[in-house]
């Protein structure tokens, strides 16, 4: 997998750069399945095929002996087709890239020039009167625990950490980057930085927006391309998102009833509940970017985290408005319902059924070791807000909010 980076890089000039990073992320198993798996027509599949190079693409690897057997039948389909709607026939396709021995991609890596000596590779403008922390960053902040990612989480964490909401206030953290590879934002901006760090500015609430596009420019040189781009700061909780504007939403729900959440829950229940509402309003499909506006009601205690709760609300509400598509359905059904205490019956029937599915069908969980992976369509998520209200009367939590079309503004 990873001559899949080195050799357009050292053939025609082109770097991956968020192939690389899922890479480092995911591994190479993972990534491929992600990327190979997809229906969509990722970017470097698109420039590999500008570039008339589809055979150094994910799909044309994972189609190969003994590659092959790696992979789901599902997976192998999904990959030949769309190789084969870009006009590729696996038959004509040139061989592999053969490696190079270590010293050769060293001289390689070194002639890049990608890094400027002595420069930092990320930029942090702390909060100051006007209540913002703004980064720029050569890399992209992912999880792990490399001595880089360590040094960006903890200089973002003690600049966020200055932010302090007042009441009716709600942090917002939007992240751009020409990056098209499948990141949730709230990852990037939240998650991998340390929720705690947002303790004081999310208090309220915690918004989110991912925008595609080229970074502000950093106001000194960096060792590489400023290609990254967080901002931090306290909004009005009821303003409208920076970058993106809702349209009419086309499903709203109101006061489900969901568990106690904290950093660690799984989406499990936020699907069933999302998922039962979804069937019964019955509501019609939705495509293309999308926005979510959620509202908890909770009694002060325990008073909900916005910032630590916010990823399994977001996957367990998106998960709820999309359908299964069957692949692996007795496995997962069997540890879904031994998971959540169901019936295998109802957790089938939530699974599968099209009522409902807002977002429409997909491959909506993996297998993975002895448990599941989902995989609801969040790259598709652009805004979010979560805000909770105290309810004085109430025993439990409720979830009410929309799912809304977004375009930029």
């Amino acid at each position: 997998m990873w001559r899949l980076f080195e050799e357009p890089a050292r053939r025609f000039g082109y770097k991956a750069t968020y192939f690389h990073e899922m890479l480092e992320e995911h591994g190479a198993l993972e990534t491929a399945r992600r990327l190979a798996g997809s229906p969509k027509h990722h970017e470097g599949l698109t420039k590999l095929y500008d570039l008339k190079a589809l055979h150094l693409s994910v799909e044309a690897l994972v189609l190969r002996p003994p590659y092959d057997t790696l992979f789901e039948p599902s997976l192998l389909k999904a990959a030949r087709k769309k190789l084969r709607d870009l006009g590729y026939e696996e038959s004509r396709a040139e061989p592999a890239p053969r490696p190079e021995p270590p010293e050769a991609r060293a001289t390689q890596q070194h002639a890049s020039g990608v890094e400027a000596v002595g420069a930092p590779r990320f930029l942090i403008v702390p909060a100051k009167d006007d209540g913002q922390v703004e980064v720029w960053s050569t890399y992209r902040l992912q999880f792990d625990h490399k001595e880089r990612t360590t040094e960006l989480k903890r200089a973002i964490g003690a600049a966020a950490g200055n932010l302090k909401a007042s009441r009716d206030q709600l942090l917002s953290a939007v992240y751009v980057s020409e990056c098209r590879e499948y990141v949730d934002a709230e990852n990037v901006l939240l998650y991998n930085v340390g929720t705690a760090n947002f303790a004081r500015a999310a208090r309220e609430g915690v918004r989110f927006e991912r925008v595609f596009g080229c970074p502000p420019a950093a106001p000194s040189t960096l060792a590489g391309p400023a290609e990254h781009y967080h901002h931090y700061s306290l909004v009005r909780r009821g303003s409208t998102w920076r970058y993106w504007e809702a349209g009419p939403a086309a499903f709203t729900w109101k006061a489900l009833a969901v568990p106690t959440l904290d950093a660690v829950s799984k989406p499990d229940a936020i699907w069933l509940a999302m998922r039962d509402a979804a069937r019964a309003a019955s509501p019609g499909r939705l495509s293309g970017k999308f926005g979510l506006l959620l509202e908890l009601g909770a009694p002060a205690t325990p008073a909900p985290r916005p910032a630590d709760i916010v990823k399994p609300l977001v996957d367990g509400v998106v998960s709820g408005l999309h359908s299964h598509n069957g692949e692996d359905l007795s496995v997962l059904v069997e540890r879904l319902a031994g998971r959540m205490g169901e019936s295998p019956e109802r957790i089938s029937e939530s699974l599968m059924s099209q009522t409902g599915a807002v977002l429409g069908e997909r491959r909506l969980l993996w297998p993975r070791a002895d448990g599941y992976q989902w995989n609801p369509a969040d790259d598709e998520l652009m805004a979010c807000d979560l805000v909770w209200t105290e309810d004085s009367d109430a025993t439990g939590w409720t979830l009410s909010g929309s799912i809304v079309p977004v375009g930029l503004r």
